[in-house]
């Protein structure tokens, strides 16, 4: 390769780069795991009467226009571009082309180019065509195909085209500073729906723009949608070779209205569905366990000879001091957690968390006290919230990184457990987290978590959510491939929808799934239609 008499560039570098550039996206594995194994089941449907006609749905084309250069042998190579210091690399699917350094040359890699400042790699993301977003496919490489704890996510907007979505991963793969965009065609088949470039500059901090995507095409101006059929036999056999069948459910499902359409993020579709449909609440309600209400703040802490002390009069100076034994603890309190409590064999773990506020420069202080035992304690106003668990004899903690890029399981000594990369504020990254069964749960937006193992990765699920208990044994949603499915006590039940509607909030909250009274209710989309659907487990 000329490349080489240009720069003195190792050969050993040169191969390290290559090889890892092979590692990309490989197949998942799909094994059962021991405590929450799934599979799969085929069941007949019930439809309730709805009283109105359903349109036929059929697919829409991605954009048949002239691509706006013709793919041909070596097509890299044209069309010239303006700028003799780059050249072009075109895709042979007329779907974008990518602009690069002009003295970065081929690599006996397809796709691949290499150069004094770099190196770069695209191609497409066949297997993951059907997931639900460019930032789940970001989510999926740093926290599947990559090692999450050295994956940091970003998420790119536009404002000129909401719709459009880009993503990437900066990670470390053989030591060197390595990232992957994904481009989003939401006009294109699965096949061809994300690009990825893979680029890998050097130095680290090398500021050259190695290279750049620009579609041939006007994307936007419609959305692929494919049909989705019902499940074939061949489509069982692949299934159950994850795991056993699910034998005993059976679904209904009510198609919405036309008004009710416009879908879950624009209507509360739940005032659409026939009342018999819905959950019974009350039953619920009724069959679900009274919580004991807790002593106010100050009886707790009185109960562990803790006291709290107002210092000053004004109730905006963080007036008030914590106790132990009438010694000063900590002034300026800002907010004491709740009490935790647990039972382990070597005796009872008592724990919370006082938070501090300095008023000369407004930085917040945490300290966590276990056992009467003070360690200091990261503050982060990004915490997702959820109380600790004991897990092993263990106490853990849900945090936010220090950097708002991951979401973390501590112990109270601060060692991490388990580091999730997120690609939204971890406030709102979390469904739970939780201790069943023996085992640590940590459902973090479309991934599941056991034990520290992720069972996206292990089961080849690309979104796992939803997940519940029905009489103690777990539930969850999962997409595999276009369609989602539903799996409950270790079984499978493949579902007839392409999109089930989740991770909503405020008042839009109602459209997400409800796991409650051995039924599963939930707004799912086939082939352009929005149905309410209720699974029965008998």
């Amino acid at each position: 390769m000329k490349i080489i008499s240009k720069v003195i560039f190792p050969l050993v570098l040169l191969a390290t780069i290559l090889t890892s550039c092979g590692n990309f996206m490989s197949p998942p594995r799909t094994s059962p795991t021991v405590a929450m194994e799934t599979a799969m089941s085929v069941v007949k449907t019930e439809v309730a009467k709805t009283q109105i006609s359903i349109p036929t749905v059929t697919s829409l084309p991605f954009w048949d226009g002239p691509a706006t250069a013709t793919p041909g042998p070596n097509s890299y190579l044209s069309p010239v571009p303006s700028n003799p210091n780059q050249q072009v690399y075109v895709d042979p699917e007329s779907w974008y082309s990518i602009y690069f350094l002009a003295d970065m040359e081929p690599t006996d890699k397809p796709n691949s180019f290499l150069g004094p400042d770099g190196f770069f790699e695209t191609g497409y993301l066949p297997e993951l065509g059907y997931m639900s977003r460019a930032t789940m496919v970001c989510a999926w490489l740093a926290n599947v195909e990559l090692k999450p704890e050295e994956s940091n996510i970003e998420r790119y907007l536009s404002d000129r085209d909401p719709s459009f979505s880009r993503c990437s991963v900066l990670t470390k793969e053989n030591g060197l500073s390595t990232e992957y965009e994904i481009f989003e065609n939401p006009a294109a088949d699965p096949e061809h729906r994300f690009v990825y470039v893979k680029i890998v500059k050097y130095p680290a901090d090398n500021n050259k723009a190695i290279a750049s995507l620009v579609w041939l095409k006007p994307i936007h101006m419609t959305k692929f949608e494919s049909i989705l059929a019902p499940v074939s036999p061949e489509e069982i056999s692949l299934w159950e070779n994850t795991a056993p069948i699910l034998q005993n459910a059976s679904i209904t499902e009510y198609a919405l209205p036309p008004e009710a359409q416009v879908g879950p993020g624009e209507k509360m579709l739940v005032e659409f569905v026939p009342d018999d449909m819905l959950p019974d609440w009350a039953a619920y309600r009724a069959n679900s366990p009274t919580s004991t209400p807790k002593p106010v703040i100050e009886e707790q802490l009185k109960s562990l000879g803790y006291e709290l002390r107002d210092f000053d009069s004004n109730p905006n100076n963080y007036r008030q001091q914590l106790f132990r034994d009438n010694r000063v603890l900590f002034d300026r309190v800002f907010k004491i957690s709740d009490f935790h409590k647990f039972s382990t064999k070597a005796g009872l773990i008592t724990t919370f968390i006082v938070t501090t506020m300095n008023p000369a420069t407004s930085d917040f202080s945490s300290y966590i006290i276990q056992n009467d035992v003070i360690s200091e304690w990261e503050y982060n106003h990004q915490d997702p919230g959820f109380g600790p668990i004991l897990y092993q004899g263990e106490v853990l903690w849900l945090k936010a990184s220090k950097d708002f890029d991951h979401i973390q399981v501590l112990k109270s000594n601060r060692d991490v457990v388990y580091s999730f990369a997120v690609y939204t504020e971890p406030l709102y990254s979390t469904s739970s987290f939780s201790i069943w069964d023996g085992h640590w749960i940590l459902a973090a937006r479309d991934f599941l978590i056991q034990d520290g193992e992720n069972l996206n990765k292990k089961l080849g699920f690309h979104e796992i959510f939803s997940w519940g208990l029905i009489d103690n044994k777990p539930a969850y949603f999962f997409r595999k491939g276009p369609r989602i499915g539903l799996s409950y006590d270790g079984n499978i039940l493949p579902l007839e929808y392409q999109e089930v509607s989740h991770h909503y909030c405020c008042g839009f909250a109602i459209n997400n799934p409800n796991i409650v009274n051995g039924s599963a209710h939930f707004f799912g989309k086939r082939n352009g239609i929005w149905y309410y659907v209720v699974v029965k487990f008998k």
